[in-house]
């Protein structure tokens, strides 16, 4: 989701006319995943002479807000700026920073499983109770599926060590599937995940593409390609001088729903056909309007 993110705030750039390397410099750093390497690289952000911060993601987002003090700064990626302390809502927030936020479908999600699977009574999460957007996402889709008549297991994993041993235990469980929110440890480790599900022959539902890709029957993913155009966007009008506390973050909510035929046989159940038939309309219309297509064997649906 990170690279996705960044391919599209690069285009954003690209589209404006501004060329790498002559036009504009940009120098991208990733701690991947140790909070601890990701402190010491903001710190040597904030001493260095680049004109503009991006963070990609709520860690990212956090560790600038507090070391990033004399430079402007742009999010995306994120889940959820307030509850990392960006603000109070999208007019009121921080002087120093704007940005992209990407609040989980989960109410989008909650009407699609109980339309199409009404069977399902219980189901189940891992979260990671280290990382503040994770907590948040766990305790948002808690209360969604509450509010269509479905029960949240979670199970916490604090570390990527965790992750495999956390799955399992989550598949063991008495749940009619797995449906997995995003944050950044479960995006990295969803292949652990996904066998998890396959051992146990539970169904599983996920919020990014990648996880289609990866083993999920079914995603209603965000679009972090479109998402960190409009970072993009954002950035150049800071880039361009305008402060960003003239500037409201921006929700960016676009969605796309997959389905993976070939997935669901492995993991042992059969997807309801006016799902199927649903993505495919969708994705077909899409493919008129010249948009891109899922990887096969998915359908894509937007």
């Amino acid at each position: 989701s990170m690279e996705e993110g960044l391919e599209g705030f690069r285009d954003a750039m690209a589209k404006a006319g501004l060329e790498e390397g002559k036009d504009i410099q940009t120098t991208v750093q990733s701690a991947q995943g140790d909070i601890a390497i990701l402190s010491g690289l903001v710190d040597g952000i904030a001493a260095g002479p680049a004109d503009l911060v991006v963070a990609f993601s709520t860690p990212a987002l956090q560790t600038v807000l507090r070391k990033v003090k004399a430079k402007p700064a742009v999010f995306g990626i994120v889940a959820d700026p307030f509850v990392a302390g960006a603000g109070t809502d999208n007019a009121n927030h921080l002087p120093g920073i704007t940005g992209v936020y990407m609040l989980g479908p989960f109410g989008e999600l909650s009407t699609l499983l109980k339309t199409h699977f009404p069977q399902w009574k219980r189901v189940g999460t891992l979260f990671c109770p280290a990382e503040t957007n994770s907590v948040a996402n766990e305790k948002a889709m808690r209360a969604a599926l509450a509010a269509v008549g479905i029960e949240l297991e979670s199970v916490a994993a604090a570390t990527p060590a965790d992750l495999p041993d956390a799955a399992s235990a989550l598949a063991r469980r008495p749940i009619d599937a797995i449906v997995q929110i995003s944050d950044n440890q479960s995006t990295s480790g969803f292949p652990a995940i996904a066998r998890a599900a396959v051992r146990s022959r539970k169904p599983l539902v996920a919020l990014t593409s990648d996880a289609l890709r990866q083993g999920a029957a079914v995603a209603l993913a965000l679009d972090y390609r479109d998402a960190g155009f409009a970072t993009g966007q954002k950035a150049l009008r800071v880039l361009q001088g305008q402060s960003p506390a003239s500037l409201p973050f921006e929700n960016f909510g676009k969605t796309t729903l997959l389905v993976s035929e070939d997935h669901a046989r492995e993991l042992g159940f059969t997807l309801p056909p006016a799902l199927v038939a649903a993505a495919a309309k969708a994705a077909s219309a899409n493919a008129g309007a010249n948009s891109a297509t899922a990887p096969a064997p998915a359908r894509e649906a937007r």
